[in-house]
């Protein structure tokens, strides 16, 4: 009787370690498929933000317009290639410069205050001589834009070549200067 009753607290106590076994085993596959539709929600997250960031890559860096991102001291953090193909200078060798340095030292004060003014608004535009490495110089249109909320440390800024307008309006103006010479030389012979 006595090994009958052992047996029987035995087999009690096997049944009672499967049941837990068995319970255990069920808990730790429900872990396991719920890690694993965790691990596919990631990978869709992850190719998402791949996708996005790619497409933000594409729209920044081929862009018609110069892109540049300036710490608070005005070094070129990033550009695109717009930018380099605007100052004329291949796009690794922009960063760590400063952005003044490419500016005509009589346009570099205006565009100080540019910087330093907290217009509200989408940004803030002014136009500058740039000059580039050979000496070229290129007239260029500034939108300068900072979001506090995002990184106040930084600034953004859109560059767009103006010089074949400049020139086009230098041309209008020597043109209209010179009409206006002969209409006065004209007028002055009829006299």
């Amino acid at each position: 009787r006595k090994a009958e009753s052992l047996a029987a607290e035995k087999s009690a106590d096997r049944r009672e370690f499967r049941a837990e076994k068995e319970a255990f085993l069920h808990e730790i596959e429900v872990h396991r498929i719920e890690l694993q539709i965790q691990n596919e929600e990631l990978r869709r997250a992850q190719q998402e933000i791949l996708a996005s960031r790619n497409l933000y890559a594409d729209l920044f860096e081929f862009a018609p317009v110069g892109y540049f991102i300036l710490d608070r001291y005005f070094i070129i953090e990033h550009a695109n290639l717009a930018a380099a193909r605007i100052l004329g200078v291949d796009r690794h060798r922009l960063s760590g410069r400063r952005f003044m340095s490419f500016v005509k030292h009589s346009d570099r004060e205006s565009l100080f205050r540019s910087f330093s003014s907290r217009v509200e608004g989408p940004g803030r535009r002014c136009e500058a001589t740039m000059h580039r490495p050979d000496g070229t110089r290129v007239y260029a249109e500034l939108k300068i834009s900072e979001n506090a909320e995002v990184d106040a440390e930084r600034y953004r800024i859109a560059v767009v070549d103006i010089t074949a307008r400049k020139q086009m309006e230098d041309e209008l103006r020597r043109s209209r200067d010179e009409l206006s010479q002969a209409v006065l030389s004209l007028n002055q012979r009829s006299e």
